[in-house]
């Protein structure tokens, strides 16, 4: 996560939709008076007690929200960037089992059973996008939804509103996938079945980036 007073902007960080390249972007415009947390590749710690014992970069919205000046959250350009929810899981889960190599057979048996398991499915890299961009009651409070398929050219429509020059993005955190993988029948309905909220915010938000 970032927020940057100097820029007026926040930029919530979902899970495994291209984070890391886009706080890389952000980074050379941030004062030394802004905030930013992440904990892969490099650590760095919100100032901010509340936000800083989460551990990790991926912050929920309401939580950022809380923690700024009353009436400051609806004066910034608030961003984040979503991701197919199916792509999303399977992106996760390879990263998380990167040193467990499997064939594309005992992969989509494995990612069939951490779907049924509900402590497994708690971990953040496996927690719904809503529960990141929305408020309690399921609401957007993020104004600005960048689509990873489209990554760059959403990014730089953001960065153009906030007055800063379009980046060119570094990927990096890439989760390889097995050989011959290919998501079956089933893999999918769980999916379906588990992000409904996200598909819903999909196909409700149509082209996330408003401009």
């Amino acid at each position: 996560m970032i927020v940057s007073f100097a820029n007026k902007c926040v930029f919530v960080a979902v899970p495994r939709t291209g984070t890391h390249a886009v706080r890389t972007a952000l980074r050379p415009h941030l004062s030394p008076s802004d905030w930013e947390q992440c904990g892969r590749f490099e650590t760095r710690v919100c100032p901010v007690p509340q936000i800083a014992s989460i551990g990790h970069g991926h912050v929920p919205a309401r939580l950022l929200r809380a923690a700024l000046v009353p009436g400051l959250w609806e004066e910034m350009t608030c961003f984040a960037v979503l991701r197919d929810p199916l792509e999303r899981f399977v992106s996760a889960f390879l990263l998380l089992h990167r040193d467990q190599p499997r064939d594309a057979i005992g992969a989509l048996d494995a990612m069939k059973r951490v779907l049924a398991d509900p402590d497994r499915m708690r971990h953040v890299l496996f927690r719904a996008q809503t529960e990141f961009v929305c408020d309690e009651q399921g609401e957007p409070m993020v104004g600005l939804l960048g689509r990873y398929e489209v990554l760059n050219a959403d990014i730089a429509a953001i960065f153009t509103r906030m007055g800063l020059p379009a980046p060119a993005l570094q990927r990096v955190n890439a989760a390889p996938y097995p050989q011959d993988f290919a998501p079956d029948t089933e893999l999918r309905e769980l999916v379906e079945h588990h992000y409904a909220a996200d598909y819903a915010l999909r196909d409700t938000r149509g082209e996330a980036v408003a401009l």
